[in-house]
């Protein structure tokens, strides 16, 4: 039997190429549309031309960029097509609340299982 996947589509925003893909891989058997970017300027681009409901978004993208809320605040006030945004940290401190337009926190290595529930209920 054939898994349903979700319509989607979700972005995947990280700097790092080895987690971006990992990622990828798993998200593409729970939606039919996962858009990777490993930039901040990527993923505006990937807003734009894709319109994704679903944001997934590393905490940390590298010091020429913001945090990652900083980021998210103005996606989602400017794109209210995103309706559940999520953030991947390493850190120890949960980096994010529901203030800075961020749905859920998911501490690095986190289970892969529970990021698709979290997006597809």
């Amino acid at each position: 039997m054939a898994r349903t996947r979700h319509p989607g589509p979700i972005l995947v925003l990280d700097d790092r190429p080895d987690v971006l893909r990992s990622v990828e891989r798993y998200l593409r058997l729970h939606f039919e549309t996962v858009i990777t970017s490993g930039t901040p300027d990527e993923a505006e681009r990937a807003i734009s031309t894709h319109r994704p409901v679903f944001l997934l978004c590393d905490y940390w993208l590298g010091e020429d960029h913001p945090p990652s809320p900083a980021l998210i605040r103005a996606w989602r006030a400017a794109h209210p097509f995103i309706t559940r945004v999520a953030i991947m940290t390493g850190s120890d401190r949960l980096p994010a609340a529901p203030e800075d337009g961020v749905d859920a926190v998911f501490a690095k290595p986190f289970d892969l299982d529970e990021v698709a529930s979290f997006f597809t209920r």
